[in-house]
């Protein structure tokens, strides 16, 4: 019999549904987790004894609430007291908690939101008409991104000017980081929501460039534009990512805006930590495929077939070491696959001899798992 009258009247090999299922593992998209934090914090207006306390990094009113790094620990802003005497207007200087890391991941529990944060410090304010003295006692709960600064102002010239207790949040967001690896561009898209209220969303493009010298452990996050949940702009510079050894699983670094929060009147809340966990790791050499140098693609499959006086041989050309399912159906055009046998290759190209369709037709088809 014909090879030809053979495939027309009883076999077919399905070569599409083959090489549909057959991916270049090079090319597949992974998910990480991210983390995202503004290193300022948010205040919102105290009252106490008919006066408002309000924190600004920008002159006011309106006042946008921030509180923002000075140097080290020290945390800096305008300040606002009003009473119906007028205003006492100034810099005021206080410091956070100290450093604390109490799940060993490297970063201050003061901005782990799972994780409660508090403690009393000191500090500083300063006026046009004189100094004076700040205490502030800190507490945050586990689980939540709010909390309370109480703090009193203790002025030499005044004297006590009352004890605000100012309610603060950190700005922290999580969510998934969808990348695709690259021997030298990892690129991908970022989507996160803030913690506690999950409407206010951030995200957009990125890419990073791996370090020349130390593409393991060393990236460049390139400029770009993201959005927020009010269609707004953030527009972001180049940073420099790193991985710790310490922390294999984990990526960190600054994303630095031209203005972390455009509903303001002024460019503000400029600096943030971006925290990448990515526990994808295809060929288990504990460096995380984010920066791994991908898989290479495994050779693309091909099927062939063959007539002998008693049966059929069908040869697979591939990957060595690939589990294939083999497969059969009378009709293409129904779904009922049947499974008949596992094919492992060991080598390739492989003989695999297949039985005489008896008299129906008889589609075969491979699937890769």
């Amino acid at each position: 019999m014909p090879n030809s009258l053979l495939m027309n009247s009883r076999i077919l090999i399905c070569f599409g549904a083959l090489l549909a299922l057959t991916s270049t593992l090079n090319c597949r998209a992974e998910t990480a987790h991210a983390t995202f934090w503004c290193i300022s914090l948010r205040f919102h207006q105290a009252k106490a004894n008919g006066a408002t306390l309000d924190i600004s990094s920008v002159p006011g009113p309106p006042f946008n609430g921030e509180l923002f790094p000075y140097n080290g620990d020290t945390y800096a802003g305008y300040f606002y007291l009003t009473t119906s005497q007028g205003t006492i207007n100034g810099a005021l200087y206080v410091d956070l908690p100290p450093f604390a890391d109490t799940d060993s991941n490297g970063f201050d529990d003061f901005f782990e939101i799972g994780l409660a944060a508090g403690g009393t410090t000191s500090g500083s304010f300063q006026t046009a008409v004189g100094n004076g003295a700040v205490t502030a006692a800190w507490n945050r709960a586990a689980g939540s991104k709010d909390g309370t600064c109480a703090i009193d102002l203790n002025s030499p010239t005044f004297g006590d000017l009352g004890r605000f207790s100012l309610p603060f949040e950190v700005l922290s967001y999580s969510g998934p980081l969808t990348y695709t690896p690259g021997t030298n561009i990892v690129t991908g898209g970022i989507e996160l929501a803030q913690t506690g209220n999950p409407a206010s969303l951030i995200g957009g493009p990125v890419e990073f460039v791996k370090s020349a010298t130390n593409r393991f452990n060393m990236l460049f996050l390139q400029p770009g534009v993201w959005t927020n949940a009010a269609a707004q702009n953030l527009i972001y510079t180049n940073e420099v990512f790193e991985r710790d050894t310490r922390w294999p699983t984990n990526y960190y670094g600054y994303v630095d805006f031209e203005d972390g929060d455009p509903s303001t009147p002024a460019p503000d809340y400029y600096t943030w930590v971006l925290s990448i966990d990515d526990l994808n790791d295809a060929n288990h050499n504990s460096i995380p495929d984010f920066s791994d140098d991908p898989i290479a693609a495994p050779p693309r499959p091909a099927l062939s077939l063959a007539l002998t006086s008693t049966n059929l041989l069908l040869t697979v050309r591939g990957e060595v070491g690939q589990t294939n399912l083999l497969q059969q159906t009378s009709s293409l055009t129904g779904t009922n696959w049947q499974t008949t046998g596992t094919i492992v290759l060991t080598n390739s190209p492989q003989v695999v001899p297949l039985d005489l369709p008896a008299s129906q037709p008889r589609f075969w088809r491979l699937r890769t798992q």
